[in-house]
């Protein structure tokens, strides 16, 4: 039986269980998703969290996905150029790890319309690296705005630097259900229909962040599809790394 799962922070409203189950489905492999809710996790208990839940693989998110880069004795490329983890698996008794963001991401990038000369990353973390990997590769400048670090901070962005950037690239959980913020603090009044809008929550379908870009005219887009896409790449590890082991 393969048994996978899910480690982060208020990941109660996951879609992953459900899109695992489908796979499972699909592929005719008897399985089990678990959801582990933590708010801090040794990166040296790994090893014996896996054989402890007899996992053959885990997903990883916020706030874990940079702490695992620096733990694991073997990275994928994947994971190497991101400087991220999403994806661990146990690969001839030992974990190895890799990032499947970087799939999604560009998946969803690729709908949301022509490439602008310039965009906005709000946040920092993992799922920030992995867009910030995919805009260089499509040679599209950025800044990144932060709470405290980044280019930018959310009080000192300056709304010409905004203006010029017609890609919004959301990568914190602000506006996700159970989240006590619904909006970043951003300068709202400058959207038009020349903007477009990536918001990496997927859960509401429509954030607080799309309804603004939807009264502007601006295109936008859910992370609902990036979930699935990386989903999918995941999977082909997982099931790789089953095989093997069997």
């Amino acid at each position: 039986m393969m048994k996978l799962g899910l480690l982060g922070n208020k990941i109660t409203h996951s879609l992953s269980p459900l899109i695992f189950e489908r796979l499972f489905d699909l592929h005719e492999v008897q399985g089990s998703y678990t959801l582990f809710e933590r708010n801090e996790f040794r990166a040296e208990a790994l090893i014996d969290f896996f054989s402890l839940h007899e996992l053959s693989g885990l997903n990883v998110t916020m706030p874990f996905k940079s702490d695992f880069i620096h733990s694991l004795k073997t990275i994928h490329p994947s994971a190497q150029m991101i400087g991220a983890v999403n994806t661990i698996v146990l690969e001839n008794g030992e974990l190895v790890g890799y990032n499947t963001d970087y799939h999604g991401i560009q998946k969803s990038l690729s709908v949301l319309g022509n490439p602008p000369k310039s965009a906005l990353v709000f946040g920092t973390g993992g799922a920030s690296k992995g867009v910030q990997k995919v805009l260089q590769d499509m040679d599209i400048s950025f800044s990144v705005v932060g709470r405290s670090t980044g280019d930018y901070t959310f009080k000192s962005l300056p709304d010409d630097v905004a203006a010029q950037s017609k890609w919004w690239i959301n990568c914190t959980p602000v506006g996700s259900e159970g989240n006590s913020e619904d909006l970043l603090p951003l300068p709202f009044g400058i959207l038009n229909k020349e903007f477009a809008i990536f918001d990496l929550v997927y859960k509401p379908t429509i954030t607080p962040l799309m309804k603004k870009g939807l009264i502007a005219g601006a295109a936008v887009l859910g992370g609902e599809l990036m979930l699935t896409e990386q989903a999918k790449k995941a999977w082909d590890y997982f099931q790789a790394a089953y095989y093997n082991n069997m």
